[in-house]
């Protein structure tokens, strides 16, 4: 664990250092005023602070306040005083000190009171961690690791606000496996599960840090690109096409690898025929569907009224 100790007293600091490193098997680091912890505060994390209630160049108080305003994980404070009045400790107790020790200190007393801190602090990490465990699973699709429907969603509303009130172009992605279900017939459906782990993570691989990838439904994807007009949009679905129509996926349990395609449909915002996000869904769904009916494995996109495909429009009775 890793504790700051902010002192004027050189003896003070050595003390403490000692307890801590020797007893508790602590990384200490040490500051001598306000300024110097401030810094030092804002490059490290540490787990616990120990800090004088007066330094040469503030009150301890004002140091607090500005350690919790770091954007740093939460840590414990301990104040060290020798002050006998009272409203110090109240008020270093009502801005966030979890205890304090006072001046001259026993090392049992001290030794205590440390260990609590550092339990504190590792209840408090291993919460934030379960937290966020639990959001990403509330969130992330199960199987593929991508972001669920519902959350793809609500990033799509968010987005779809964002660029119609700094009017700023977005588009939108989704894809569809072509004949999936063949894959579940013909190979079980642990090998389907596997072409889905993979299309997902070649998504991941092709887009930018910026786009939200979702699994919008079965056998179906969502990629949200703000920012990023029609020609970008085509590009970035011709791309993953491309890739996707390369990989050769190996089925579990067999030496057996299968090739796969994709169909996209793609739209852009701003466009005539788009005021929410249901107009967005609706025409990327069409444009997917005519891909669908043009012979699969292509990418078709809306401009001003009309759907037109990559590669050349071959169009077939079967869907």
């Amino acid at each position: 664990m890793k504790v700051l100790i902010i002192d004027d007293s050189k003896l003070i600091r050595a003390l403490l250092k000692d307890i801590l490193e020797k007893g508790l098997k602590c990384q200490v680091e040490e500051a001598s005023s306000g300024c110097d912890a401030i810094r030092k505060a804002s490059e490290t994390n540490y787990d616990l602070v120990l800090l004088d209630m007066f330094l040469p160049d503030t009150l301890g108080v004002n140091i607090m306040g500005q350690m919790i305003n770091l954007e740093k994980d939460w840590f414990p404070i301990i104040i060290i005083t020798s002050a006998t009045d009272k409203k110090y400790l109240k008020e270093a107790l009502e801005k966030g000190a979890i205890d304090y020790i006072r001046k001259p200190f026993d090392e049992v007393e001290l030794t205590a009171r440390v260990k609590a801190a550092l339990r504190t602090k590792k209840l408090y990490d291993k919460l934030k961690e379960m937290n966020q465990k639990l959001l990403e699973m509330s969130i992330t699709d199960e199987l593929t690791k991508l972001y669920n429907r519902r959350h793809a969603m609500t990033a799509l509303e968010i987005e779809f606000k964002k660029c119609k009130r700094y009017r700023t172009p977005m588009s939108l992605i989704i894809s569809d496996l072509d004949h999936f279900k063949s894959i579940n017939d013909t190979y079980g459906h642990l090998a389907g599960d596997e072409v889905l782990r993979e299309t997902a993570s070649l998504i991941r691989e092709n887009i930018r840090e910026v786009d939200i990838a979702g699994r919008y439904g079965g056998e179906e994807f969502m990629i949200i690109l703000p920012n990023t007009n029609l020609d970008g949009a085509v590009t970035a679905a011709e791309r993953l096409r491309n890739k996707i129509s390369e990989t050769k996926i190996l089925i579990p349990e067999s030496d057996r690898n299968i090739s796969i395609t994709m169909s996209f449909g793609v739209c852009s915002y701003p466009e005539e025929t788009i005021e929410d996000k249901e107009d967005m869904i609706k025409i990327a769904d069409e444009a997917l569907y005519v891909s669908k009916q043009r012979g699969r494995n292509k990418t078709t996109f809306y401009s001003q009224g009309a759907f037109l495909s990559i590669p050349k429009e071959e169009v077939k009775n079967e869907t």
